[in-house]
C-alpha cells in the first residue's frame, strides 16, 4: 500500500515544473496535492475497513474517519448583526442601530460541510501546527463552525488573498480536520440484530456477539457456555494452560498473570487461584461465575430454594413454584396420597402435588423405595432435582454485581435456544448488598423473573433481594 508521502511526491511530480517552481501560490498546490493524497490513503484504508465489514470476527467496532481539508472565506464570516429583540440591546438609545454589524465577536462562525465534524482542526498538516479541539477552541451546530478566537490569527495558518471582482478582496485560509470514529452500530445491524444480540458499540459487546453466532452454529459446549459466562460477568476466559506467576490490581481490575498472558476481572471479584498454581483452559480462576451439573450436591452459600416456572410445569397459572432448600415434613392427606409445603398459589400447589402422587411409579413411590418408606420429611429442593431434573440440567451461578443485566438477558436467551434438545438450566444470581435496576425493555422473548422467598415462623415471606431466574426465556 502506498503511504501518503509516497502519494504525495508522485502526486507533485505528475504536476510539473511550472506549478511547482513558477506558480506563485505553491502553498496552496503543496495543500492541494496533502489533500489529495490524503485522500487517496483514506480511499485505500477505506477497501481495508469495507474488507473487514464482511467477517463478524474482524468488523471494526465504530467506523473511522481519518483527515479533510477544510477551506473557510473571510467573506463568509458571521458578524451577526443586531436584531429586533436580541438580549441586552437598546435601539434608538447610543447603541447598535438595527441591523448594524458587530465589530468586536465573541464568537467567529463560520459555514462548515455538516456531514464531517471534525474533533481536532489543526493550521497544518506537517510540522509545527496549532491544535485546535472541538467544544474547546471551537463547537459545531447545524452546518456552521463557531471559533471563540479569531482563527485567521493562528500561528502557522496557511492562507491567501483572494480577488472577489464583486466585493473586496477577502482572505482565504484552510484547516486540517481530524474526525476520529463514527458509532454506526455496526455490532447490533452488521451481525448482532441476526445472533439476537443488540447492545453497545464496544468490545464487551463484539465478543457477545461473536459468543452468540458460535452458540448458534456450533452448539452449547462446555467451552461456549464458559465464554458466555465470562463476558456476562466482564471477566477474560481462560484459552490456554499456564502456571500463575503474580495476581496484582491494577486500576478497577483483579488481575492474574500467567507466562502467557494477563487475565483479568471487575475489582469486586475474587481470586480462586494461587500464585505458581497451574491453571487449565476454561478454568474459572474469579468467582464472578460457576457451572454446575445438576448431579452434584449444591453448596451455594445462602441459596434459599428455587422456583420452577411454566418452562417445567406447563400447567401453573401464575408465576411458580417454590422449592425451599430447608428439611419439609410430610403429611399423609388421605391414603394413598401425600403432600408437603412448597411455595405457590393453591391452585398451582393442589396441581403440582397432583402431579407428584400420580404416575407408575409416583414421586412418592420412588421416595419410598429410595428410604424404605415414606419419610417423614423431606428437602423438597434436593429430592425434586434428584429425581426430576438432575441429570439433564446445570446450575449456573453469576455475581449479580458483576452482570450487564441488558447482556445477560439477550445472551441466555440464546443459551436457551441452543442448549442440547433434552436439557435445560438454571440461572442463579448471587445474593448481594449491592442495589442493581435490570433493564428488560429491549428482550423481545417472554422472561419468567422469579423471587426466592425465606422460612419464617409465620410463614413464607418475599425476600426481593435475590432473583432465581430458572428459565430466563419462556
Amino acid at each position: 500500500m502506498l503511504t501518503f508521502r509516497e502519494t504525495q511526491k508522485q502526486l507533485i511530480s505528475i504536476l510539473g515544473f511550472f506549478w511547482i517552481k513558477v506558480f506563485l501560490d505553491t502553498d496552496f498546490v503543496d495543500a492541494h496535492t496533502t489533500s489529495v493524497g490524503v485522500q487517496l490513503k483514506d480511499m485505500l484504508n477505506g477497501i481495508d475497513t469495507f474488507r473487514d465489514y464482511l467477517s463478524r470476527l474482524t468488523l471494526p467496532i465504530k467506523k473511522l474517519h481519518s483527515t479533510r481539508i477544510f477551506i473557510f472565506s473571510e467573506g463568509d464570516l458571521d458578524r451577526v448583526s443586531a436584531r429586533y429583540g436580541d438580549e441586552g440591546r437598546v435601539y434608538g438609545a447610543g447603541d447598535l442601530a438595527y441591523g448594524q454589524m458587530e465589530t468586536t465577536l465573541e464568537v467567529y462562525t463560520y459555514p462548515i460541510d455538516p456531514n464531517f465534524e471534525p474533533e481536532f482542526l489543526a493550521t497544518t498538516f506537517l510540522g509545527d501546527s496549532k491544535i485546535l479541539k472541538r467544544g474547546v477552541d471551537y463547537t459545531l451546530s447545524d452546518g456552521t463552525i463557531s471559533f471563540k478566537t479569531d482563527p485567521l490569527q493562528n500561528p502557522g495558518l496557511e492562507k491567501r488573498l483572494f480577488n472577489n471582482l464583486d466585493a473586496e478582496p477577502v482572505y482565504q485560509f484552510l484547516y486540517w480536520g481530524f474526525s476520529i470514529e463514527e458509532d454506526i452500530s455496526a455490532i447490533c445491524d452488521y451481525f448482532g440484530v441476526i445472533a439476537g444480540i443488540c447492545g453497545l458499540s464496544n468490545v464487551s459487546w463484539k465478543l457477545a456477539m461473536n459468543i452468540a453466532w458460535d452458540l448458534r452454529v456450533e452448539g452449547a459446549s462446555v467451552r461456549n457456555v464458559n465464554r458466555l459466562l465470562a463476558v456476562l460477568t466482564d471477566t477474560d476466559y481462560v484459552d490456554e494452560a499456564g502456571t500463575v506467576t503474580a495476581i496484582y490490581r491494577e486500576g478497577d481490575r483483579q488481575c492474574v498473570q500467567t507466562l502467557q498472558r494477563i487475565y483479568t476481572a471487575p475489582l469486586k471479584a475474587a481470586v480462586l487461584v494461587t500464585t505458581g498454581q497451574l491453571i487449565q483452559p476454561a478454568q474459572a480462576i474469579f468467582d464472578t461465575y460457576s457451572i454446575t451439573p445438576g448431579t452434584r450436591v449444591i453448596s451455594f452459600e445462602n441459596f434459599e430454594g428455587l422456583t420452577l416456572g411454566q418452562g417445567f410445569l406447563h400447567r401453573l397459572s401464575t408465576s411458580g413454584i417454590f422449592l425451599p432448600n430447608v428439611s419439609t415434613p410430610i403429611t399423609k392427606t388421605n391414603a394413598t396420597s401425600f403432600a408437603f409445603y412448597v411455595g405457590g398459589s393453591a391452585q398451582d400447589v393442589d396441581l403440582f402435588m397432583q402431579d407428584l402422587n400420580s404416575g407408575s411409579p409416583s414421586f412418592f413411590d420412588a421416595l419410598a423405595a429410595k428410604y424404605g418408606k415414606v419419610p417423614d420429611d423431606i428437602n423438597p429442593l434436593n429430592e425434586i432435582r434428584d429425581l426430576y431434573i438432575g441429570g439433564n440440567s446445570f446450575f449456573i451461578k453469576t455475581r449479580r454485581d458483576c452482570v450487564d443485566s441488558k447482556m445477560a438477558t439477550q445472551l441466555l436467551c440464546v443459551l436457551d435456544k441452543t442448549i442440547n434438545a433434552g436439557s435445560d438450566f438454571f440461572v442463579i444470581f448471587e445474593k448481594t448488598e449491592v442495589e442493581e435496576t435490570y433493564d428488560l425493555n429491549d428482550v423481545s422473548e417472554s422472561i419468567g423473573i422469579f423471587y426466592a422467598v425465606t422460612t419464617s415462623d409465620t410463614g413464607m415471606d418475599i425476600d426481593e433481594t435475590q432473583i432465581i431466574a430458572p428459565r430466563i426465556c419462556g
